[in-house]
């Protein structure tokens, strides 16, 4: 795809994880014995928990194995692998699922729904810097109207969308078990980057695995799009 010749991708992190019906599904001190008995490494320091102002989540880091840390937020109900290698980070939940059903855990009755986290940066070579192209893209006409209220000009900071089939829910978007939420604004820090955030979320484990291995094949569609025919 032409995109990928002409940016650079960064991966901060991908998160897969299990979210399980049910809070503490597995005591911590028994799900850690299972993950040393496979060779995992415990992280004996003060567990870490990172909030983000994207996800607004809190997560737990418990055990490691090469590039891949264990997360579980029992409070949450939730069991994961965080990594920077899509493939590699499938391959560790497909682990962990088999280290589960191999000690009695029923994942397809216990499993509310699966989830991946995805966090980048992008780095393009184009004539348009993500502020302009964002502006452009989304169209500065229907921000107008807020120049009255800021005195100035004003423009989009961003692009954000998820399934049009939950427009008009009424519940807890994090209680919704088929979303996703795609969120690509400047990166704060150096707006000549796109920051890009990704939610994905299904009761089927195969969608997700599958989205999750081919997650950069859909930042690229995605982008193409975006930047239509400017770069």
């Amino acid at each position: 795809m032409r995109f990928m010749k002409d940016a650079q991708i960064l991966i901060e992190e991908i998160r897969l994880s299990l979210v399980f019906k049910n809070a503490e599904p597995i005591p911590e001190d028994f799900l850690l014995k299972l993950l040393t008995e496979k060779g995992y490494e415990v992280i004996d320091e003060i567990p870490k928990r990172i909030g983000t102002a994207t996800f607004g989540i809190e997560r737990i880091n418990i055990a490691r194995r090469g590039n891949c840390q264990v997360l579980y937020d029992p409070r949450m109900g939730m069991l994961g692998i965080a990594g920077n290698r899509p493939d590699h980070v499938v391959k560790e939940v497909n682990n962990i699922e088999a280290i589960l059903e191999e000690n009695g855990y029923d994942l397809s009755q216990e499993i509310k729904f699966y989830e991946m986290l995805f966090q980048g940066r992008i780095f393009m070579k184009s004539k348009f810097k993500p502020l302009e192209k964002i502006g452009s893209f989304i169209g500065l006409d229907k921000f107008s109207k807020f120049k009255d209220v800021m005195g100035e000009d004003v423009a989009p900071l961003d692009i954000r969308f998820y399934p049009k089939r939950e427009m008009k829910t009424a519940e807890n978007l994090r209680s919704i078990l088929k979303w996703f939420d795609v969120h690509i604004y400047p990166y704060i820090e150096n707006p000549s980057y796109y920051a890009v955030n990704i939610v994905f979320r299904d009761p089927d484990s195969a969608t997700v695995k599958s989205f999750s291995e081919n997650i950069l094949s859909k930042v690229s569609e995605i982008f193409n799009i975006i930047i239509g025919g400017d770069s």
